[in-house]
């Protein structure tokens, strides 16, 4: 039974190449003691962020950059929840 997250987000913009020979890197969104470095972990938590604001863009959905990540999939939930899926 696996007890924890295993999250990633992966950045095809980087520069290592994934098994399709397509640019990526995999930035994990989860800690770990030891195996996780803090900056993967913040590049990760940001690429995240950029999505989820891209995700509300692409809606119009209206958002301020100042709110916290929570906040914004908040705010993206209760759109598709509304059933104002574009």
């Amino acid at each position: 039974v696996c007890r924890f997250s295993r999250s990633a987000i992966i950045d095809d913009q980087a520069g290592s190449l994934s098994i399709h020979n397509k640019p990526s890197t995999v930035y994990p969104l989860f800690r770990e003691r030891g195996a996780v470095d803090k900056e993967q972990l913040d590049h990760g938590f940001a690429l995240l962020v950029r999505n989820i604001e891209c995700l509300l863009q692409m809606r119009n959905v209206e958002f301020h950059y100042g709110w916290n990540a929570l906040a914004k999939m908040e705010k993206l939930f209760m759109h598709v929840v509304d059933g104002s899926i574009d």
